[in-house]
């Protein structure tokens, strides 16, 4: 699993930083940072969406509304349990 995530950080690390570090050191850059910072927005953007969207499908479940109102139930189940 370990091998996986490193792989896979290295495609998205290389996916992000790839081009604008090469137009970096070409001289443009203007345009690298440009670039670096609308991909770093855009999955920031991606993520948000997919953030609030599963949490306005799924909604509270009981147990989260539960510790909303009364944080203490939640120690009192841990220790039941």
């Amino acid at each position: 699993m370990l091998l996986l995530l490193v792989i896979s950080v290295a495609i998205t690390g290389f996916a992000v930083f790839g081009k604008s570090i090469m137009w970096y050191l070409d001289g443009k850059k203007k345009e690298a940072l440009s670039l670096l910072f609308l991909t770093i927005g855009f999955f920031a953007l991606i993520l948000f969406f997919c953030y609030s969207r599963s949490r306005f499908l799924m909604g509270f479940s009981k147990h989260e509304s539960d510790i909303i109102k009364n944080p203490v139930s939640l120690k009192r189940d841990f220790f039941l349990a």
